[in-house]
């Protein structure tokens, strides 16, 4: 099972920087997650928000000026990818975004780095599914009234077979539903020690978490 820690190691750092990243690989995390957003001045910036903390929107908003707004620096996805490439790089793509300024800027890395590319969005999955190699996720925040209907949206596209979900919508029959559609899944949302714990036994391809250390110690 693959430990990614969501938005890097942040414990005592802010989330999505530089520092936070270079702390969960110290740790010995398989990989990281983090939020792809575009700056006003079209910069692909790390930033979970869809606004700073003084309300502007992300999208308004120079890389710049979104440090200054936020009190530290906001990183690049090419700095990072550039800083580590031997770890899993789970690029959650924040909508609206438009493909083709994801695909420009994930170009360059295609074939160097492990990526996993999600989003809420199964649109812009599918879109960048097209045009890419590399690992593509469908990330689903609420429960379904059926699968089905993500499984074929994934089903066409050879590189679209990881599904993402809400550790809490989660039950060891879900798990055993994806995994026989061939997929992978991993989960997110994951808090206590039993709830990684819990994780382990349902056999899952990954656990996306604040918490790496609850599974690195065991």
């Amino acid at each position: 099972m693959l430990i990614l820690a969501h938005r890097g190691h942040h414990a005592e750092l802010p989330e999505n920087t530089l520092d936070a990243f270079e702390a969960a690989v110290k740790l010995g995390v398989d990989g990281i997650e983090t939020d792809l957003r575009f700056s006003a001045d079209g910069m692909p910036v790390l930033f979970h928000d869809a606004a700073a903390k003084n309300g502007a929107a992300v999208a308004r908003l120079t890389r710049n000026e979104l440090a200054v707004a936020s009190g530290y620096e906001v990183p690049s996805l090419d700095e990072v990818l550039a800083s580590w490439p031997g770890i899993l790089w789970n690029v959650e793509v924040k909508a609206p975004a438009d493909p083709q300024a994801v695909l420009r800027v994930l170009a360059p890395y295609l074939r160097s780095r492990r990526l996993l590319v999600t989003s809420f969005d199964h649109d812009l999955v599918v879109a960048v599914a097209r045009e890419i190699p590399s690992d593509c996720g469908l990330l689903v925040g609420e429960r379904p009234q059926a699968l089905a209907p993500v499984f074929s949206r994934g089903r066409p596209y050879a590189n679209i077979r990881s599904i993402v979900t809400d550790y809490k919508i989660v039950d060891g029959a879900m798990v055993r539903e994806i995994q026989e559609a061939g997929y992978r899944h991993f989960v997110y949302g994951v808090l206590t020690p039993a709830e990684h714990e819990a994780c382990r036994k349902l056999g899952l391809a990954g656990v996306i978490t604040d918490f790496p250390q609850y599974l690195l110690k065991s």
